[in-house]
């Protein structure tokens, strides 16, 4: 009996794999892997692209802010007319008292202007000095504004990379427990055909046979919602990829379960050493300290070689003209504590942000911690499971042994049968739970 059960669930198993293989000829899904993924899902990533532009606009403000360096140009113009009369008074000998004429002028002598359309023409140019070291400093500050969004945008791609990766895992996952599932169906089907024939027999009872229908429609239920959990896991991958929804794809189920060679105190120094919220940390530290340097430089005047041109048009008393070269300088000498009070709370700033370096680097090294003891449980997890995978094997084929002997043992049977698909799919669950767990330990290192 139990080579004839054998016989027929091996025959059965060949049957259905050589239909699956035939449909797979039919309609054969590309293969992705997870490295496609990852780049697939880095480059179409919208928070990405976004963080990107962030990058572009921190060098497109460095390269204006470095435009101060040159001279600027300053030119205004004025048209109109008066608003009321220029009147001027020139007292006597103003201009001097010559023996010959006398004074000049000779009485008190007032001019008027009557109002008229008048312009004003004021250019000027000139060459900063003091401001260039200022100017200096803003491009330090803001080129390290360039490298935190930098940061930014490897911790989008991290996170990008983490996403694939679990949703990745959670196909593997459920396709492998849908593999364990069918060939259990197919054990399940041949008893059912069986007990069948033993109830007609009169070999079992009819509740016996209902025991295995019972178990064969489960085996069916949970293999419609693994295929839906693939396909819904799919959908949100192909989402994370930028993908139309629908695109069909084959995943590799392959994967090794292997741990990374690497100490926890290793771990730990990587991380610090590599991980973009420490790095924007240390970066906002740097940039607080070049925000304090930049106030303080508001003490020191600004100094600047100048040209300056000054045209007056239809004024009948004022010349027409005049220009002048040479040094042009601002300066608020006294202003009631505002800069000290600003350069204080820029300290303040500075100080904030070296406590911020600090408590990232102790965050970090705290979810490095946790990340890597999550790792080592699933590994001992996954090796448990094993063990009970191949447990379960085993007993179920010793109840077969027993099952060609006395067919009153089919509930052994289905017992060890159920006992061995399920083993099958916690491990199947144990190693998707190792994989997650090394996704998340390999972004807690900041790598790739």
């Amino acid at each position: 009996m139990y080579a004839k059960l054998s016989a027929r669930i091996a025959a059965t198993a060949i049957g259905v794999s050589l239909l699956a293989a035939g449909a797979s000829a039919q309609t054969p899904a590309p293969i992705l892997t997870i490295d496609d993924a990852i780049s697939l899902a880095t480059a179409g990533s919208r928070t990405i692209k976004v963080a990107a532009l962030e990058v572009t606009k921190a060098g497109l403000e460095v390269t204006a802010l470095h435009t101060r360096r040159y001279p600027y140009f300053d030119l205004r113009t004025l048209d109109g007319t008066l608003a009321s009369s220029l009147d001027f008074t020139f007292k006597q000998g103003v201009f001097g008292n010559f023996p010959q004429i006398g004074p000049v002028p000779p009485v008190d002598t007032s001019l008027t202007t009557d109002p008229q359309f008048v312009g004003v023409l004021s250019a000027t140019i000139a060459q900063p000095l003091t401001q260039l070291r200022k100017v200096s400093l803003g491009e330090k500050a803001l080129g390290v504004g360039k490298q935190i969004a930098e940061e930014r945008v490897r911790k989008e791609t991290l996170a990008a990379a983490n996403n694939v990766r679990r949703l990745y895992y959670g196909i593997v996952q459920a396709q492998s427990g849908l593999k364990a599932v069918d060939e259990a169906s197919t054990m399940y089907r041949e008893l059912d055909r069986l007990m069948g024939e033993y109830v007609s027999r009169q070999v079992v009872l009819e509740a016996d046979a209902l025991q295995v229908k019972t178990a064969l429609a489960r085996q069916d239920q949970t293999a419609l919602t693994l295929r839906n959990t693939i396909a819904t896991l799919k959908e949100q991958l192909n989402i994370v990829l930028g993908r139309d929804i629908s695109t069909d794809f084959a995943v590799v189920d392959a994967l090794p379960a292997v741990t990374p060679d690497i100490g926890l105190a290793e771990a730990q120094e990587r991380a610090v050493a590599q991980r973009p919220e420490v790095r924007e940390a240390r970066l906002k530290a740097q940039q607080a300290e070049f925000d304090l340097r930049l106030k303080k430089e508001e003490w020191m005047p600004e100094i600047s070689v100048g040209f300056t041109y000054l045209g007056m048009y239809n004024f009948e008393v004022l010349p027409k003209n005049t220009a002048a070269l040479g040094i042009m300088g601002t300066w608020e000498p006294w202003d009631w504590g505002r800069r000290k009070a600003e350069a204080d709370a820029k300290a303040r700033t500075v100080d904030q942000a070296s406590l911020g370096v600090l408590e990232a680097e102790a965050l970090i090294r705290v979810d490095v911690n946790s990340q890597w003891r999550k790792m080592q449980e699933a590994r001992a997890m996954l090796a448990v499971a094993n063990l009970a995978r191949q447990s379960a094997a085993e007993k179920l084929r010793v109840a077969l042994e027993r099952f060609k002997l006395e067919a009153a043992l089919q509930r052994t049977v289905l017992e060890a049968q159920a006992a061995d698909t399920e083993a099958a799919q916690q491990y199947q669950q144990a190693l998707a739970g190792f994989w997650s767990a090394r996704a998340d330990f390999e972004k807690a290192l900041g790598g790739s």
